[in-house]
């Protein structure tokens, strides 16, 4: 019997993050990625949480694509719902799970729960699905990592470090009390982790030039 609260329209949400065991990978809360469904309270490699405002406009079990956006880029995700629960007046939050994931997406995800965006080689292995099956996209804009660092693309990877150190110098937080210098030393940051990567630097200028 319930007394003094409405039964929840599905299983109640978790209280404490990592306890579920309908989603046992580690969650993450990030403040670099959005999701346009509403407020993205936290991410996993298998699903996430995510505080929306007026009623879903999906039912409980029920399967949609909704679109992460992050720096340089956005990744659309199919999910399905498997509970909900009122948070607040007129709110609710919902508890996403990922599904019909292709590996590639996969990596995406795990890179943008880790880094914050998707590394170059984390989007690189789609392979190609058959037209009757539901189609999971990855839409990355990459941002121009050698004019970040003010280097040229045939720099070497002495020039890059340099390059970098005294750019992380100009504009870290500690240093720089400028209103946009977070956000450009996040970038360099950025910059610095593909192009100082043997690996990563040639699959992003692999996509660049295609």
């Amino acid at each position: 019997m319930w007394f003094g609260r409405k039964k929840p329209e599905a299983f109640t949400a978790p209280t404490d993050i990592g306890d579920d065991p309908r989603r046992a990978d580690p969650r993450h809360a990030t403040e670099s990625v959005t999701c346009l469904l509403g407020e993205l309270l936290d991410i996993s490699s298998s699903g996430m949480r995510v505080r929306c405002q007026g009623k879903p406009p999906f039912a409980v079990g029920g399967v949609s694509t909704v679109k992460l956006s992050f720096q340089g880029g956005h990744l659309h995700v199919t999910v399905q719902e498997r509970w909900r629960r009122r948070s607040g007046w007129r709110a609710y939050q919902l508890g996403l799970k990922f599904v019909n994931t292709s590996p590639n997406v996969m990596a995406a995800i795990d890179s943008l729960v880790t880094f914050g965006f998707i590394a170059p080689d984390a989007a690189a292995r789609e392979k190609p699905k058959p037209k009757n099956r539901k189609k999971v996209r990855v839409s990355i804009d990459l941002p121009d990592y050698y004019a970040v660092l003010r280097v040229q693309p045939d720099a070497e990877p002495e020039q890059i470090h340099t390059a970098y150190r005294r750019l992380a110098r100009q504009y870290h937080p500690d240093a720089n009390t400028s209103p946009d210098a977070q956000a450009k030393f996040i970038s360099i940051c950025q910059a610095y982790k593909i192009l100082s990567d043997t690996q990563q630097r040639r699959s992003y200028d692999l996509r660049q030039a295609g």
